[in-house]
C-alpha cells in the first residue's frame, strides 16, 4: 500500500465527523474521482471500520479484535490514545502500533478491497458480517448528555462573548444515559448550537433538555421566522448517525414536537429546533462473589459503562434476595464460596421458571467448563479476565435490558 494513500486515510480517520474537511479532502489529487463528496467519503470510512469487526465467534483477546477495538475508540468514539490504552488495559506502545496497522487496514479496504480478506486471517474463519451503514453502531458507547452539552458550550465561548450571547440551559427531570456515539452526539451538538447562535447577537437564548419515555428531548428556541434545510444539513446528516430524529417548529412548521414545556417568550417570531436523542436503559449485573478485591476489579471495569449498574453480592442467601429485588439482567457467579457454592446456586437458580431464564456467567479460577455448560451456564469467564472480555461476554448473553419481574420470590429456599 502506497505510503501517501495511508497517510491520506490517516488524516481522513482523524477528521472523520468534520464533513467540510471530508469534503475538500475528497478531492485530493491523490484519490481524486475515487469519493463523490465528503459524506461518500465519511460513510466509506465507516463502512471499512465496520468491516474489519472480527466474527463474533472470535475470541475477544484475538489481534483481530484489538485491531478494531482501537481503530472503534479512536476514531469512532474519540477517544485519546491514552484513554483507549486504559480501556483496553493495554501499553500505549501497543496502541500505537495497533492504531498504524488498523489504518492500513482501513486504507487497504478503500483501495485494495479485492485483496482484504480480514484484519487477522489467523483469527477469522468467514468475513465479518457488515452491519446497517446507515449510521454507527448503537452500542458505540453510553454517557450523560449533560457532560457533552457542557461541553459543546466551553468549545462555543469565543463566539458566544464575541456576540454577546447568554445559553441557558435547563434541565427537566433525570436524564437517562443516552447511547450511541459521544464523538458524533458531541459534534451533533455543537452544529445544534451554531444554528443557535448563528446571525444573533446581544440576548440570551433559552435550550431545554429533558429524559421522556426512552428518549432524551432537546429543544433549542431562537428569534427566527423562517428555517432552511441548508442550514440544517450538518445537524441532520450527524443526527442519522446515532439514529436521532430533527424537528422543527415554527412559523409554517410544525415537524412532530415534543412535550417539553416552551417558556413564555418575548413578542415576535421563534423558532424551535428538536432533537430527540436514543437512550439506553439501566442494565442490572448481579456479581456473586465473597472476594472483594475481585468485586472492586469488576466495578472500576464497568464504570467505563454507564449502561451497566453493578450489584454485588459476598453469599448465595444475600444474592437469592438480590435476585428478588433488582431482577439482574445477567449474573456473574464465583465458584468457590462459604456455606453454598456456585454449583449449588447456578442449579437452584436454573430450576425455578421465575430465574431460569437469566444469564448466568461463571467465572472462576477453575477450569470446569463442561460442568458449568451441563448444569446452565451462558458462559464461562476465567480469572483474571480484563475490561474488553467482561464487556465482549456480558454483550453477548445479554438478551434485554432487564427481565420482567418475576411474579413471586424465585426460591422460597434461603442459604
Amino acid at each position: 500500500m502506497a505510503s501517501d494513500l495511508v497517510n491520506w486515510t490517516h488524516v481522513a480517520l482523524q477528521r472523520l465527523f468534520d464533513l467540510p474537511f471530508l469534503e475538500r479532502h475528497a478531492h485530493a489529487p491523490a484519490v481524486k474521482g475515487r469519493f463523490a463528496d465528503g459524506q461518500a467519503l465519511q460513510g466509506a470510512l465507516l463502512q471499512a471500520i465496520r468491516q474489519l469487526m472480527p466474527p463474533v465467534n472470535v475470541s475477544s483477546r484475538s489481534t483481530s479484535w484489538r485491531t478494531y477495538n482501537v481503530l472503534d475508540l479512536r476514531y469512532i468514539q474519540g477517544l485519546t490514545q491514552p484513554q483507549v490504552a486504559s480501556q483496553l488495559s493495554i501499553g500505549s506502545r501497543q496502541i500505537r502500533r495497533e492504531q498504524q496497522k488498523g489504518i492500513q487496514a482501513v486504507a487497504q479496504v478503500l483501495f485494495e478491497p479485492s485483496h482484504h480478506t480480514g484484519s487477522d486471517a489467523q483469527d477469522t474463519q468467514s468475513a465479518a458480517p457488515l452491519p446497517d451503514l446507515d449510521g454507527v453502531d448503537m452500542n458505540a458507547g453510553m454517557f450523560q448528555i449533560d457532560d457533552v452539552l457542557r461541553g459543546a458550550l466551553n468549545l462555543l465561548e469565543p463566539l458566544l462573548q464575541r456576540q454577546n450571547l447568554l445559553v441557558n440551559v435547563t434541565a427537566v427531570g433525570v436524564l437517562p444515559v443516552m447511547r450511541g456515539s459521544r464523538m458524533v452526539a458531541r459534534q451533533l451538538i455543537v452544529s445544534a448550537f451554531n444554528w443557535l447562535i448563528h446571525d444573533v447577537t446581544n440576548r440570551a437564548l433559552d435550550v431545554q433538555v429533558s429524559g421522556q419515555e426512552r428518549r432524551i428531548l432537546l429543544r433549542m428556541t431562537k428569534p427566527i421566522a423562517q428555517v432552511t434545510e441548508d442550514e440544517l444539513a450538518n445537524v441532520r446528516q450527524l443526527a442519522n448517525l446515532i439514529h436521532a430524529s430533527v424537528h422543527v417548529i415554527g412559523p409554517g412548521r410544525n415537524d412532530e414536537p415534543g412535550t417539553v414545556t416552551q417558556q413564555v417568550l418575548d413578542t415576535g417570531p421563534y423558532t424551535s429546533l428538536e432533537i430527540i436523542l436514543p437512550v439506553h436503559e439501566t442494565v442490572r449485573v448481579l456479581m456473586v462473589d465473597d472476594n472483594l478485591d475481585a468485586v472492586e476489579l469488576v466495578r472500576r471495569y464497568l464504570q467505563l459503562y454507564p449502561e451497566y449498574q453493578l450489584i454485588a453480592a459476598s453469599r448465595a442467601d444475600e444474592a437469592l434476595k438480590d435476585v428478588r429485588t433488582s431482577y439482574p439482567a445477567c449474573i456473574l457467579l464465583d465458584v468457590m464460596m462459604p456455606d453454598r457454592d456456585g454449583w449449588d446456586m447456578l442449579t437452584l437458580l436454573k430450576a425455578y421458571p421465575e430465574t431460569a431464564s437469566i444469564p448466568i456467567i461463571i467465572s472462576s479460577v477453575l477450569k470446569e467448563d463442561e460442568l458449568a455448560f451441563a448444569l446452565g451456564a451462558s458462559a464461562v469467564l476465567p480469572k483474571p479476565f480484563t475490561a474488553p472480555q467482561l464487556l465482549a461476554l456480558l454483550r453477548s448473553v445479554q438478551q434485554s435490558p432487564n427481565p420482567a419481574p418475576p411474579p413471586q420470590a424465585p426460591a422460597g429456599q434461603s442459604a
